[in-house]
């Protein structure tokens, strides 16, 4: 029946009225469906709209992923992640070089890291930056500001933050500078204080990039670098990674520590384990010719 139909009941008049009453709450529970509204999503926003004629009733912006409940941090699996997790959370550790393949957690874990100690007060900024080259790309060709500049690169830690902040709540840190996205190049001069920084995937650094990286520490200050030397895009060129590592290798230190991941820390499809395994035999080969 329509709203405005009329409908005839033929009876005796307590039958007809029991009719009514039990037609009455069928109509209020129509009525009821009839209002109820259906949710849709589409790209980034919540869309509802009416179940009887998909009229749009109203727009929300909505997160590309909900926070995690409770803050859940990723827990490390094999002996170099919980090697790993011991550094960060030594205080005395203010440098920390973690080397190796993707899907180790290299990144992961240091992002995951520095948020726990921003949310508990450790720290009152969090940065994050890259060396700006990329194998197909060029930064300042790219259009919109610097944080979106920069989104492509560092997608994985766009990620990791959807994960623990709604989207508002980014872009409010972002315009407080309380989280900051920028690009290695944009580092130099500065002096950080009470910041907790990740540099990632160094390996495409200059050395002069690294030096001028390296030396940015100031108060209550500690920094992450991650990279994997298998991966430089320079191929060429000695990159900062190395060339760093190189120089640390044999010495003390009670404030830098570095480590290296191998293929047993992957924590992503056993296929990639066999595909970095390709790529070591090909590059023993070649050196062999």
């Amino acid at each position: 029946m329509k709203p405005n139909d009329v409908e005839y009941t033929l009876g005796l008049p307590s039958q007809a009225k029991h009719f009514k009453k039990v037609k009455k709450e069928e109509n209020k529970r129509n009525r009821r469906h009839f209002k109820q509204q259906q949710q849709r999503v589409m790209g980034d926003q919540l869309l509802e709209f009416y179940c009887s004629n998909e009229d749009l009733v109203s727009v929300h912006d909505i997160p590309t992923s909900p926070p995690k409940k409770n803050n859940q941090f990723t827990t490390p699996r094999t002996k170099s992640q919980f090697h790993y997790i011991s550094l960060l959370e030594n205080n005395e550790q203010k440098i920390i070089i973690a080397n190796g393949p993707a899907g180790t957690g290299k990144t992961l874990f240091a992002t995951e890291y520095g948020i726990k100690c921003f949310l508990s007060g450790s720290f009152e900024k969090l940065i994050f930056t890259r060396p700006s080259v990329s194998v197909d790309e060029d930064l300042g060709y790219l259009p919109g500001t610097m944080e979106d500049k920069m989104a492509p690169w560092l997608r994985p830690i766009y990620d990791i933050l959807y994960q623990n902040f709604t989207s508002k709540e980014i872009k409010t840190l972002l315009e407080k500078k309380s989280i900051e996205i920028a690009p290695l190049g944009f580092m130099r001069g500065r002096t950080f204080k009470n910041t907790w920084i990740v540099a990632d995937e160094m390996q495409n650094s200059t050395v002069s990039q690294m030096k001028m990286l390296l030396t940015r520490l100031g108060e209550n200050s500690r920094m992450v670098i991650t990279g994997d030397l298998d991966q430089h895009d320079k191929p060429l060129e000695r990159n900062g990674l190395e060339d760093f590592l190189g120089r640390f290798k044999g010495k003390r230190s009670t404030s830098i520590s570095s480590l290296e991941f191998d293929r047993e820390d992957i924590q992503r499809e056993e296929v990639i384990k066999e595909v970095l395994d390709l790529y070591s035999f090909a590059k023993a080969n070649e050196l062999e010719i």
